[in-house]
């Protein structure tokens, strides 16, 4: 078992603590950690939040929220809220520039400058890690609006020496923000059997566990749902199990919203996916070679 409980995780614990170690050797210390909705991004981030707590550091967390990934500077108002009292330190230019993008003085002039606001974020982290290093922790970085993501990615890469990380997860099937090009990361996989049985608990036969390992990919937000619905005896393996398990909520939205931008032959080739027996490919190539 992992930091905070998490299970089946150690290797990309040991990445993520590993970005903490390399802040301010000289290097970007920036990594994005990818995968599916469900599998436990989100869990991984908070482990490393805390992890770099208890080392003395302090944290900056951005939530990215699909309605506001349109409203500029959202995000970065977010991260630097809590270091507001540092801009009276910055660069004259860079103040105003900072202040006008995040509203926190007149608008207009220099706040359009992208440039500034970067170089405004760069001075700022840099003058708030004198004290303690810092982590900038970004979930669901798809969703943060790009001019935040620019600033943010601009500053970390060119603090060097300074004590500053950054963590972001991203979920795959969203495109990921361009400036987050080039960053290191690890991509979370499902968890394998013998880490199954360590989420579910006991109670469970290899069967059964071997079963839901292989319906749900190893999904832990798939496994847990599907965990509460089964009853003793089926977890026990003395009672059939439902022919189909069901799916959560938090997953139906996220691969509806995913489903929807699909064209006509890609919903075509869903289907015959969702109906097929089994998982070879070739009986489904040749209905849809078939069809055209």
């Amino acid at each position: 078992m992992g930091s905070g409980g998490l299970v089946g995780r150690e290797a990309e614990l040991a990445v993520l603590r590993g970005v903490l170690d390399r802040s301010g050797t000289g290097g970007t210390a920036a990594v994005v950690v990818r995968g599916d909705a469900g599998i436990g991004k989100t869990a991984l981030l908070e482990a490393v939040v805390a992890d770099a707590t208890e080392r003395g550091w302090r944290s900056l967390t951005v939530r990215g929220i699909e309605a506001e990934s349109v409203l500029a500077y959202a995000g970065l108002l977010a991260a630097v809220q809590p270091l507001r009292e540092h801009v009276a330190d910055l660069p004259p230019a860079q103040a105003r520039a900072l202040t006008a993008a995040l509203g926190w003085g007149e608008t207009g002039g220099a706040g359009g400058d992208r440039f500034l606001v970067g170089a405004a974020v760069l001075s700022l982290l840099a003058a708030a890690a004198v004290a303690r290093p810092l982590l900038v922790a970004i979930d669901d970085i798809q969703w943060v609006d790009r001019e935040s993501v620019e600033a943010l990615l601009f500053a970390v890469r060119r603090l060097g020496h300074d004590p500053v990380a950054l963590v972001a997860t991203h979920r795959l099937g969203q495109p990921p923000p361009p400036a987050a090009d080039g960053l290191d990361s690890v991509t979370v996989e499902g968890l394998p059997p013998a880490a199954v049985h360590s989420l579910l608990g006991r109670g469970y036969a290899d069967g059964v566990v071997a079963r839901l390992t292989a319906e749900t990919g190893g999904n832990p937000l798939a496994l847990r749902e599907c965990g509460r619905t089964l009853t003793l005896a089926q977890r026990a393996g003395a009672a059939t199990l439902p022919a189909a398990l069901p799916v959560p909520e938090r997953l139906s939205e996220a691969y509806a919203r995913e489903l929807a931008a699909l064209a006509p032959d890609g919903w075509r080739t869903v289907l015959l996916v969702a109906v097929s027996g089994d998982e070879a490919a070739a009986p489904i190539v040749t209905a849809l070679v078939a069809e055209g």
